[in-house]
């Protein structure tokens, strides 16, 4: 039997939006999630509660809502890729050999 030696790491955060206002207003939400930009980098799929209005190649992602008086949006976000042991500060990703 093979030993392994990858572990797992696993990150997560919400984005919260509440509207305080007595009026509804539109609202865009921007992020952004990493893109390797190296082909040695393997960068895991974000698991994501709602899905964007819009997503780019970079990663940058776009919500839009109209939120009325009092309204909250929520919009959460995780992650679990897999870091070898041999590079403990590859958050984000995979480092291929």
């Amino acid at each position: 039997m093979a030993c392994s030696k990858t572990q797992r790491t696993g990150f997560a955060y919400e984005i919260v939006a509440e509207n305080f206002k007595c009026t509804a207003e539109a609202l865009t939400v921007m992020d952004q999630l990493p893109v390797a930009q190296d082909q040695h980098i393997e960068v895991s799929r974000m698991r994501l509660s709602q899905e964007p209005t819009e997503r780019t190649e970079q990663g940058i992602l776009k919500w839009t809502f109209k939120l009325a008086p009092q309204e909250k949006e929520v919009i959460a976000s995780r992650s679990r890729p897999p870091t070898p042991q041999t590079s403990p500060s590859a958050a984000y990703g995979t480092y291929a050999s």
